[in-house]
């Protein structure tokens, strides 16, 4: 029996998890992390209403660093259209999304 892959360190392993818009920031952020925490087990990445939401164990001393890094990405995804990676703003309409003009009306930006 092959022994199951452990998704726990590498973040291209996660990649299919959030929009690949953000893929950028989300890698920025594992870096960042690792920085201050390296060997950080990474526990979910996902879109939620429109932002990232990266989860992750880390040892009591980092905690307060790692939810300002954490914050912070999570705060550009609001700003980072899901799709393409372009600036603009989250917008509430029949579900939440961060979708740049082009993508705003187009299949992807559509979930589509």
């Amino acid at each position: 029996m092959e022994k199951q892959k452990d998704r726990s360190k590498r973040i291209e392993d996660w990649d299919c998890e959030y929009p690949k818009g953000w893929r950028t920031i989300v890698h920025k952020l594992h870096a960042d992390i690792e920085s201050v925490s390296p060997g950080h087990k990474i526990t979910q990445v996902k879109e939620k209403l429109g932002r990232l939401c990266y989860y992750c164990a880390v040892p009591t001393k980092d905690r307060d660093a790692i939810r300002k890094i954490i914050y912070s990405a999570e705060e550009e995804t609001k700003h980072t259209c899901q799709v393409c990676g372009k600036p603009d703003v989250l917008k509430p309409e029949s579900w939440w999304a961060t979708l740049c003009y082009d993508h705003r009306n187009s299949k992807e930006g559509n979930h589509g």
